[in-house]
């Protein structure tokens, strides 16, 4: 299997984190992570030469591996955990440097296409998944429940409101959900965008319909901010396409909106009445009363405190990867089990550099872009940083892939086709 295959696969398997498909050392693998370890291994060789020319990725590397060495030179805390810190420790180093070795692909057109292609209907397939456990869940329909196969990592999170259950699809939270099929209606903009007048637009009008009828039913804060930031950035770099592009898009307005109408018609309507007015009664100051049935940002907003309290703790070095969990003693549901908010959760386990070693990767997008990004760059850039606010992802595939995905498409090979059909993924 080549590497852009390779790359390919590790996409297309992003939504099945959920199901690992073989054990290592007592910790379960899933098939995405196991194809971005093998695609990176066999990058290594044109990744090293890669970075002896490119001093900025050169310096995210760096980083990446010192920055969360850091807390090995000061006192520890009693509770650090060193296995803990070696696992996390070479997944991040896993995505940080998937991330970078796509920079060393070259995809021709046909390629190219195909990625676009296969992750359309990917994204239609993930889609419609969650849009039949939307309905079938309380009619008990086979497959719609909380599980589907017997190695499942947990129950799927589908946690509704007045019987409503919010679709997981394959993923364990339907913000997750929401994000990825964020990125398929982006990816949908940009194939449509960037196509030629001939050739049809049936599947990216499609992925997008379903994507953004999913994102809809997630019933999500976070992935209603992931959409909002990807379609302001379209809109906002919609006049700078040229005009036959901006007529290829014309159309998904309406789509969106249809989309949209057909949510409201749903059960969702109700469920969203329901979650925004516990959101509106929701008090966010501690030493108010509880109130019964409280929205999540209750418990977010505790999260946060206490991750503040653990980047007080120590600034400089952070708690270190993998002792989120050890050091607050955690019992599944607490608000100390996982972070929730990314850009945070990075100055705490990282320390005072955290935040700007997370940025590196958009910052690296924009870069390449020579600061005046295209539509599917800042569209990344934005979902990016959004999901980050609402998700502490910085360290799973599901953040990197997309990033990874701008760099493989906007690549030397990318960048030749793209002047040949005016191709909106390529830097101008």
């Amino acid at each position: 299997m080549g590497r852009s295959a390779l790359f390919l696969a590790t996409a297309l398997a992003i939504p099945f984190y959920a199901f690992p498909i073989l054990t290592v050392a007592g910790r379960p693998i899933d098939a995405a992570t196991l194809f971005a370890a093998v695609f990176l291994l066999v990058s290594l060789p044109s990744l090293l030469r890669l970075l002896r020319e490119d001093r900025a990725r050169a310096l995210f590397a760096t980083a990446a591996v010192a920055v969360p060495l850091l807390v090995l030179l000061a006192p520890r805390h009693p509770t650090f955990s060193p296995a803990a810190f070696a696992v996390s420790l070479a997944h991040w180093l896993l995505v940080a440097g998937f991330f970078l070795a796509a920079a060393t692909l070259t995809l021709d057109a046909g390629e190219r296409r195909r990625f676009l292609g296969a992750n359309l209907v990917v994204g239609i397939a993930v889609a419609g998944f969650a849009l039949y456990q939307a309905f079938g869940h309380a009619r008990g329909w086979p497959g719609a429940g909380e599980s589907i196969l017997p190695n499942q990592r947990a129950p799927f999170r589908m946690l509704g409101y007045d019987g409503y259950p919010r679709p997981t699809s394959f993923f364990l939270e339907p913000g997750y959900l929401g994000g990825y099929l964020t990125w398929i209606s982006l990816l949908a903009l940009a194939a449509t965008a960037s196509r030629e007048r001939r050739e049809s637009q049936a599947l990216p009008v499609a992925a997008f319909s379903v994507a953004v009828l999913g994102v809809a039913m997630s019933l999500s804060w976070g992935a209603y901010a992931d959409l909002a930031a990807v379609v302001l950035v379209v809109l906002i770099l919609a006049r700078r396409l040229p005009r036959e592009a901006r007529a290829r898009l014309r159309p998904f307005a309406a789509v969106f909106a249809v989309a949209i109408l057909t949510a409201a018609v749903t059960p969702l309507t109700g469920a969203f009445v329901k979650r925004l007015h516990r959101l509106s009664r929701t008090p966010l100051d501690r030493s108010a009363p509880a109130v019964v049935h409280a929205d999540s940002a209750v418990v977010r907003v505790e999260n946060l405190r206490y991750i503040a309290g653990l980047f007080r703790s120590e600034p400089l070095t952070g708690i270190g990867l993998g002792q989120f969990q050890i050091r607050g003693a955690a019992r599944t549901g607490s608000p100390r089990e996982s972070p929730w908010c990314g850009w945070a959760a990075a100055a705490a386990l990282f320390g005072v550099l955290g935040p700007a070693l997370v940025a590196a990767g958009p910052l690296l997008l924009l870069r390449n872009g020579r600061w005046h990004p295209h539509l599917l760059a800042a569209g990344t850039v934005a979902l990016a940083v959004v999901d980050q606010v609402h998700t502490a992802s910085f360290i799973d595939l599901r953040w990197w892939l997309p990033l990874a995905a701008v760099v493989a498409l906007s690549g030397p090979g990318s960048r030749a086709a793209g002047r040949s059909s005016g191709s909106v993924p390529v830097p101008p």
